[in-house]
């Protein structure tokens, strides 16, 4: 069920390159996890060969406490971090404030970057429901994927 999921967001990514934003979800953190991984490794190319996505095009939102280690480097908190750290580098701004997050302007907008720019976010379906993600300007999605949408309760659906 998996890789048909991987295929499917490899179909549509093919479909429009680089201009289609698409949100995938299911109804655990391991289920959505999982997923993130398994788009990591082996999203297709045209030619049906494994060449997988990296942290970046590939967004996970959630609670860092609640997401598998494993999948860290593609978390919001962590792309948000790298990015900020890649701004202190440069002079464009304070990466020392707050354990290397920066200020809270420069930290919602380099966020909001972060989001805007992904070709897939990945959430739990409570997550993707939240109002958490209505907060960022910009973002729209083209396709909404709900694996194991049966198993998912009528108000995370």
């Amino acid at each position: 069920k998996t890789r048909t999921l991987v295929g499917v967001v490899s179909a549509l990514r093919l479909c429009k390159p680089g201009k289609s934003r698409i949100l995938v979800c299911t109804p655990s953190n391991a289920a959505i996890d999982e997923l993130c991984l398994r788009l990591a490794a082996g999203l297709l190319d045209a030619d049906g060969k494994e060449v997988g996505m990296l942290p970046g095009a590939l967004v996970r939102v959630g609670p860092l406490d609640q997401v598998s280690p494993r999948a860290h480097h593609f978390t919001l908190d962590a792309l948000t971090d790298r990015r900020l750290a890649e701004l202190a580098k440069k002079g464009g701004g304070d990466g020392g404030v707050g354990g290397g997050r920066g200020d809270m302007v420069t930290e919602a907008k380099e966020r909001n970057t972060v989001l805007v720019s992904a070709q897939v976010v990945a959430a739990t379906t409570a997550a993707a429901g939240a109002a958490f993600l209505a907060k960022f300007s910009g973002l729209e999605f083209d396709t909404v994927i709900i694996d194991e949408a049966a198993q998912a309760s009528e108000s995370a659906a």
